[in-house]
């Protein structure tokens, strides 16, 4: 099952997951708005691409990359908005972790469901359709060398749950009748795209908090 559906996110990669021309697949939006104020310059950083291991086979190379990628521009960003802007020849601090992707059976009844999707932000998901929860957790370290920041060795860590659905082929929309790679692609993407989000506002929030940053001095 997981080659087959490793085969199928990565055709979906390249030709596009959409039925007939009529369902538009969600797509990778891996960006981060901060909301908190400006902080003036502090110091200068050299940011290293980031070393990011992903513990399953069948998130296709493309969206593993895109994912470093946009988390080494992302943490880059979020640091120069606290004060710690990323320049060339300057001391070097590089981001190491992992992406850990599982399958999850949703619990055994509907109320249990309910409440699940609640509490993960899947309100509006109907719990009848939820076959199963894929979930994924990211950890991060910024390490810095030769030199310390209040955010040097900080860890990240950030959890999200999405529901995997039933194939709706019987339903009068035609715009849901996708087919089963589509769906776990779909779920995919969204689970990337809720765990970069969740990342980025946990190392805010860490950012945001001295008693949180001062350990790393």
């Amino acid at each position: 099952m997981l080659k087959e559906l490793c085969l199928g996110f990565l055709t979906l990669t390249f030709f596009g997951a959409c039925t007939h021309g009529i369902f538009t697949s969600p797509s990778l939006n891996l960006s981060y708005q901060s909301t908190a104020p400006q902080v003036p310059l502090k110091s200068q950083i050299t940011l290293q691409p980031p070393h990011l291991t992903f513990l399953k086979d069948f998130v296709p190379h493309y969206y593993q990359k895109h994912y470093t990628d946009a988390l080494q521009k992302g943490v880059g960003l979020l640091l120069a908005h606290f004060g710690y802007p990323s320049v060339s020849n300057a001391p070097s601090a590089k981001l190491q972790g992992t992406i850990r992707l599982t399958f999850e059976k949703p619990p055994k009844t509907l109320k249990e469901t309910q409440a699940l999707l609640k509490a993960t932000d899947n309100d509006g998901v109907d719990p009848v359709r939820v076959l199963r929860l894929l979930v994924a957790t990211s950890t991060f370290k910024i390490e810095c060398a030769p030199f310390h920041a209040p955010f040097c060795g900080l860890e990240i860590y950030a959890k999200v749950q999405q529901p995997i659905l039933r194939a709706n082929r019987l339903d009068s929309d035609p715009n849901d009748r996708r087919s089963d790679v589509q769906i776990y692609n779909d779920a995919l993407i969204q689970t990337l795209n809720k765990l970069y989000q969740k990342s980025l506002q946990t190392l805010e929030n860490q950012l945001k908090s001295p008693s949180k940053t001062s350990h790393a001095l």
